[in-house]
């Protein structure tokens, strides 16, 4: 009997010890071949699991766009993934005219081909304008033939450059229902394979790209293909102050919340009173509302969870390519924490990820500079823990 025990005790320690042989000694060492066995450039995973968004690489002022010496310090540093949004006004209009925007594809080429030489992988973004989301809303059946039309002409451009480095997303936070995006998705991708047989696809459930949305997701008949989500919850702690949204938007009135947050704390009832004083009352009892049950670490953690028995459950990759904390007027030790927490649980869970964004409000580089917020590079890259 005492040697069945202990035989049963040894098999309990290897069943637990599972996950350790798959992502190996250290969580942050994920074995994708193992992960994923159907998924055919396990390489290109790992190429992809910790990077940046580049949004401004094609500002109109070349002092605005990202400096090669920052770029090579980031690649040094650890980064691996460049997220590269592309979209020209001419893309939207109909018929297509291939010309007027092909000088613009070629410096999407060239860009790709430079950052591949600097050692990154790189997935191309299609990031459409508000006008083209909302003829896309609008018409939408017919201007869908518009847009798979377009990624036939991109797909034939983007042939020549190499599928073990580049990937390429679909369609950034597809403004149609799920439903029709879903059924949208599946027949351009059938219809792009015939031209880009063997590069990796991007895609996505649709919206705004939430994590929740997988579960309803319908799989596609393609092993070469990376699910996409965006991650920033809570939204009043990562979009405070947000100068975009509505004028009616609560989250732009408020500004220093902290994280993690709970109504009772000192901090945040004084916010909530100065709101109450300056008449604010829809902005107070919004607060009020959505720290109702408190938010911290643990919900991250949940939804780190949730993404990650899908990507198990079904044996698919996953990657966060956008998340992020407004720098605008969230404290500095809360975004810290936010984003140690972030990247903590990605990559122990083995989700790939890029920041949003790179220089911006979102950013942690000194757009004039280039300097890199080190603090942040390192909670990201978890060096020194």
């Amino acid at each position: 009997m005492k040697r069945l025990q202990a035989f049963l005790f040894l098999c309990s320690l290897l069943f637990f010890s599972l996950p350790s042989l798959v992502f190996g000694n250290e969580t942050k060492v994920c074995n994708y071949k193992a992960l994923f066995p159907n998924f055919p450039r396990p390489h290109l995973l790992s190429a992809m699991r910790a990077g940046f968004n580049l949004p401004n690489w094609d500002a109109a002022l070349s002092a605005k766009r990202p400096k090669i010496k920052t770029l090579k310090a980031l690649k040094k540093e650890g980064f691996h993934h460049i997220r590269l949004p592309f979209f020209h006004e001419k893309f939207e209009q109909a018929p297509l005219r291939e010309m007027t925007f092909l000088p613009y594809l070629e410096n999407v080429i060239k860009e790709t081909e430079k950052l591949v030489a600097l050692g990154f992988s790189v997935s191309l973004d299609l990031h459409p304008s508000s006008s083209f989301n909302a003829l896309y809303k609008g018409n939408t059946e017919r201007y869908y033939e518009h847009f798979a039309g377009l990624w036939l002409i991109l797909a034939r451009h983007f042939k020549s450059l190499d599928p073990n480095w580049v990937a390429i997303e679909l369609l950034n936070e597809p403004v149609v229902g799920a439903e029709i995006w879903q059924n949208h998705q599946g027949d351009l991708v059938k219809r792009m394979r015939e031209v880009l047989p063997n590069h990796t696809l991007v895609v996505s459930p649709g919206g705004s790209q939430r994590h929740e949305a997988l579960s309803h997701m319908v799989l596609l008949d393609d092993d070469n293909v990376i699910y996409a989500v965006h991650f920033y919850d809570p939204f009043f702690f990562t979009h405070q102050g947000a100068d975009w949204l509505s004028d009616h938007a609560p989250e732009r009135m408020l500004k220093n919340i902290p994280f993690p947050a709970r109504f009772d704390d000192f901090t945040v009832k004084r916010i909530y009173e100065n709101l109450l004083m300056k008449e604010k009352d829809k902005t107070a009892a919004f607060l009020k509302e959505q720290l109702f049950q408190p938010w911290g670490y643990q919900d991250l953690e949940d939804a780190f969870n949730l993404m990650f028995q899908w990507s198990r459950r079904y044996q698919q990759p996953v990657i966060i390519n956008e998340f992020g904390v407004l720098s605008y007027h969230a404290p500095r030790l809360s975004r810290l924490s936010w984003l140690r927490a972030f990247a903590k649980g990605a990559s122990k869970r083995c989700l790939l990820w890029a920041h949003w964004d790179f220089s911006d409000g979102f950013g942690f580089v000194d757009p004039v500079t280039g300097n890199y917020d080190k603090a942040i590079v390192n909670l990201l890259l978890e060096k020194g823990d």
